[in-house]
């Protein structure tokens, strides 16, 4: 195993492995890791990690490297969480999942998307979705669905006002 030496700036290693966690193959289903060089990348940055996060392949991990980024890459790094369960699987967080695909689509619309177009995106996102899969939720009476579908929307809405004030000072998102 392998730790750089602190040097100055130096964030340091985040992740399972500095707890000696280490994801392994199994025999029916090999590990895959994704090793992420990244310098000042904080725009794409966010977009990579939620790719290797909705593959629909659970044995993956991902190894980021930051080349002392000066803008907010690292920090972007440091917001994404994994969660893993034993065996070498990952689990499938859905209400962390959601978040960021959902505050990942906001950021898509506003970038690639007319002001207007984007607002109505937000909109239904924030305000129509959220019922529409609560009600779906209640329906098939699955209470940990409604609970996760809640905390996904709770974690996008305390994360507008920062989304915005960052928008407004042409920073990250």
């Amino acid at each position: 195993m392998l730790f750089l030496t602190e040097a100055e700036g130096r964030k340091g290693e985040g992740g399972l492995r500095t707890q000696d966690y280490f994801k392994k193959s199994l025999p029916d289903k090999p590990l895959i890791t994704v090793i992420t060089v990244v310098f000042n990348g904080e725009k794409y940055i966010e977009e990579t990690i939620q790719s290797i996060i909705n593959q629909t392949y659970d044995n993956v991990e991902c190894i980021i490297i930051d080349g002392a980024s000066t803008d907010g890459t690292v920090d972007i790094i440091s917001d994404a969480k994994a969660y893993h369960k034993g065996g070498g699987t990952s689990e499938q967080v859905k209400a962390t999942r959601m978040f960021y695909s959902l505050r990942s689509r906001i950021k898509y619309g506003y970038k690639h998307f007319g002001w207007f177009s984007a607002t109505l995106l937000m909109a239904g996102t924030l305000f129509l979705e959220p019922l529409s899969r609560l009600v779906l939720a209640i329906g098939r009476r699955s209470g940990r669905e409604t609970k996760e579908t809640t905390k996904g929307y709770t974690m996008l809405w305390r994360a507008m006002p920062t989304l915005f004030r960052n928008r407004a000072a042409g920073g990250r998102q």
